[in-house]
């Protein structure tokens, strides 16, 4: 559902459906969303809603994150953040508004995205001044630990080129970017 300023009440995203995590985010400045389906659609300003591509299938995983990054939408679909390493993977989709269609990416480049509970973003890998883009990076639990250890148990790397998981304490140019966390966090909880 959506409601914008002005509204006497919500509206109800037609095409969607309830099963499944979907995300939401501004993309140009139409509102996105996605369902646990894969199907997006983009609210306009003047609240039509278009279906912006052909949903992707098959499209298995449990989460859709819909993440900006360098004026493209992305569509991420994870599966498996809950159990073990092996059995993870996470497919990166592109929108193409000409063709109206999602297209598979296979290199993000320089990109990095980071995955969170409702806190998806993508960096330039040179901006954070770590070598490799390519890469997502997320929690196994979303939960806040309060040292270094439990905390690098929870965070993971997933390579996009070679499909695979690893503790992101492997990579310590990565990990510093988290642990120990900034005074100024530090400061905002004592």
């Amino acid at each position: 559902m959506f409601f914008h300023c002005g509204d006497d009440s919500w509206k109800v995203i037609p095409a969607m459906s309830m099963p499944g995590y979907g995300d939401i985010c501004v993309f140009k400045g139409r509102l996105c969303a996605t369902d646990g389906d894969g199907r997006t659609v983009m609210i306009r300003p003047d609240s039509i809603v278009h279906l912006p591509a052909n949903p992707v299938f098959p499209i298995s995983g449990a989460d859709k994150l819909l993440v900006e990054s360098e004026c493209e939408l992305l569509l991420v679909d994870v599966y498996g953040f809950g159990r073990d390493d092996d059995h993870v993977r996470i497919d990166v989709f592109r929108l193409d508004e000409k063709e109206k269609k999602w297209v598979r990416l296979t290199d993000l480049g320089d990109r990095v995205l980071f995955l969170g509970g409702g806190r998806s973003f993508c960096v330039s890998a040179s901006d954070l001044c770590v070598a490799n883009g390519n890469c997502v990076i997320y929690c196994r639990n979303y939960s806040y630990r309060e040292n270094a250890t439990e905390f690098g148990k929870q965070m993971r790397i997933f390579h996009l080129d070679q499909g695979r998981v690893s503790p992101l304490s492997d990579y310590p140019d990565y990990f510093k970017l988290f642990w120990p966390p900034p005074e100024w966090i530090l400061g905002m909880h004592s």
